[in-house]
């Protein structure tokens, strides 16, 4: 017996349309460019706006065709849920949020990045992998604050602990 698949699709498409909007709006509000009138500070809100809602509607209609022209029964597969994908999703929120503010930028993505790359990693968890985790992340960190703070000269949050 074939079974059906859940309307996961369907709802990542409604997911990405709604973000999408929300993202439409708030880059209606970003105030007008000065020197351009075609790529102010609101283009590229918009942008990822529009990309958003047309993805969104790709998986809708993707999902809706699919289920149209298959034959399949009325039994639906779950797929389990992915637990490490939940806390990723969950760092990444608590990131500029919590991290930041508290910890720094340095610290903060520090932690961050050494989190994300353990929850990545399939092996077993030694203290080989910690290491390398750490140095990675600390790496990371780094480069980035240098890259983004002293090339571009972008204005990051503070080094470590709101200082």
């Amino acid at each position: 017996m074939a079974k059906k698949r859940a309307f996961e699709d369907v709802w990542a498409g409604i997911i990405f349309c709604v973000v999408g909007i929300i993202t439409w709006i708030d880059a209606n509000r970003l105030p007008p460019s000065i020197v351009s009138k075609i790529a102010g500070p609101d283009f590229w809100p918009r942008l990822l706006a529009v990309l958003l809602l047309l993805l969104g509607i790709i998986l809708i209609a993707g999902d809706i065709l699919s289920r149209r022209f298959s034959k399949e029964s009325a039994e639906t597969v779950r797929t389990p849920l992915n637990y490490k994908m939940l806390l990723i999703m969950g760092i990444t929120i608590l990131y500029p949020f919590v991290l930041l503010p508290y910890l720094g930028f340095i610290i903060g993505t520090t932690v961050y990045t050494l989190v994300v790359t353990l929850l990545f990693e399939k092996k077993s968890l030694r203290p080989k992998t910690f290491l390398l985790a750490g140095v990675w992340s600390i790496g990371v960190a780094m480069c980035l604050w240098y890259v983004f703070h002293t090339l571009f000269r972008v204005q990051l949050p503070p080094i470590y602990f709101g200082l």
